[in-house]
């Protein structure tokens, strides 16, 4: 199975060992940076195949730049994101 890719574009929790351990099983490497725009989370984050987001804006222009992009996430609930 080919390695899949996920961002966790930022979170204000102390670690993301969780996210490691369940999506490293599904093949998944797990990176975690701390954007604040759409425009940093496209730059750090390439083309991957996941997004998991907390805060930062995931806009129509982070949709455009990542072809590879299947599935966005967000810790929280509601629909102010």
């Amino acid at each position: 199975m080919a390695e899949k890719k996920v961002i966790i574009t930022d979170s204000n929790y102390p670690d993301f060992g969780i996210e490691k351990e369940i999506l490293g099983k599904a093949g998944a490497d797990v990176t975690r940076f701390q954007c604040t725009s759409d425009s940093e989370i496209i730059e750090k984050a390439g083309n991957p195949d996941g997004l998991l987001n907390q805060y930062a804006p995931v806009t129509r222009a982070v949709f455009e730049k990542m072809d590879n992009l299947k599935v966005v996430g967000v810790y929280g609930i509601g629909v102010n994101s």
